[in-house]
């Protein structure tokens, strides 16, 4: 099968669903002040080496969406008008 089949596919898919999920790479959040959890100086790690977490980051309910996080919801919405 062509990827424009598959494209295809997967935009059925998602119409016919009434929630879709992005599982996206490490740091796709962390230009928004959401800390890193597996990175170097990620939150998991810290923990793991019994160092102290900063705390000089956004709070969850306060962040907002990054450039990336805006794409894929207008990618989203096209795809739901096809």
């Amino acid at each position: 099968e062509n990827v424009e089949e598959k494209a295809k596919q997967v935009a059925e898919w998602i119409t016919s669903k009434g929630e879709v999920f992005f599982f996206t790479g490490a740091g796709i959040s962390t230009s928004c002040g959401i800390p890193d959890f597996r990175g170097p100086q990620g939150i998991w790690t810290l923990r793991k080496r019994r160092q102290p977490i900063p705390r000089l980051f956004t709070p969850f309910e306060f962040a907002r969406p990054s450039l990336t996080h805006q794409v894929y919801l207008n990618k989203l919405n096209h795809i739901k008008k096809l």
